[in-house]
């Protein structure tokens, strides 16, 4: 049983990355399930302190970047897996795994940087207005039917390969890693925007259908066959949006 684990461990190094996910969608929900409803809401976009009126406080701020790295590493870890196999396979047998994780902390590292962003300009802009979930989604479609939407989902299937060993080879992983990031932050920009839109009560159950279309077109060979029907699915939810 050991020998069989570790054989498939060494032949799909990319696996390690699916349990993280699992545990960051259990996460997701268990926080749901166990916080009042609305209640995480009030430190994403109220969180000025009394001492601080100019930004928002230390806590809340902490509140909505772990609730961003969970949706991260829900929603995008699954999207890496072929890259992410490609990496350790087109690595030395010995640095696999090194490779590997050099590469996802450099898809991580963007996804986090624009956490902090994202962190900081919401109180700011305070709570969003109630239509402004549907209008994104409808913006996220039309995003979709455009030609630089196609254009950086096939980037995110070029591969190259990387040096196979040595400080290349680290240095290689991690800008592959943060290349990839840079594609898909422009692929997914709106349906993140449409889930910032959402407001927290609404996001975890929009996770789920959004998750599902950016894996569909990240795992198409053919990226431009599918942005259509996701573009239709994505102003269906808006239409839903307006009626609840």
């Amino acid at each position: 049983m050991l020998a069989a684990t570790r054989r498939a461990h060494w032949r799909y190094p990319e696996w390690p990355l699916v349990p993280i996910a699992i545990t960051a969608w259990m996460a997701i929900f268990a926080l749901d399930a166990v916080t009042p409803h609305g209640q995480p809401s009030q430190p994403v976009v109220h969180s000025h302190t009394v001492g601080n009126p100019a930004g928002p406080s230390v806590d809340a701020l902490h509140v909505t970047m772990s609730h961003w790295i969970l949706m991260v590493l829900a929603m995008m870890l699954p999207t890496i897996l072929p890259a992410a196999r490609a990496v350790a396979l087109g690595s030395r047998w010995r640095r696999r795994h090194r490779g590997q994780a050099i590469f996802t902390f450099g898809y991580l590292a963007p996804w986090v940087a624009l956490g902090v962003v994202t962190a900081t300009a919401l109180p700011a802009i305070g709570q969003p207005p109630p239509r402004l979930f549907s209008a994104a989604l409808v913006v996220a479609a039309l995003w979709e039917l455009t030609g630089w939407k196609v254009l950086l989902l096939r980037v995110c299937h070029r591969l190259r390969p990387l040096p196979p060993d040595g400080w290349r080879a680290d240095t290689g992983c991690l800008a592959r890693g943060l290349v990839h990031a840079g594609t898909c932050i422009g692929a997914c920009w709106a349906l993140m925007a449409a889930m910032i839109a959402a407001g927290h009560e609404s996001r975890s159950w929009l996770m789920l259908p959004l998750s599902a279309l950016i894996m569909t077109e990240k795992f198409t060979s053919r990226p431009d066959r599918v942005v259509r029907p996701v573009a239709a699915g994505l102003v269906v939810m808006a239409a839903i949006a307006l009626l609840i």
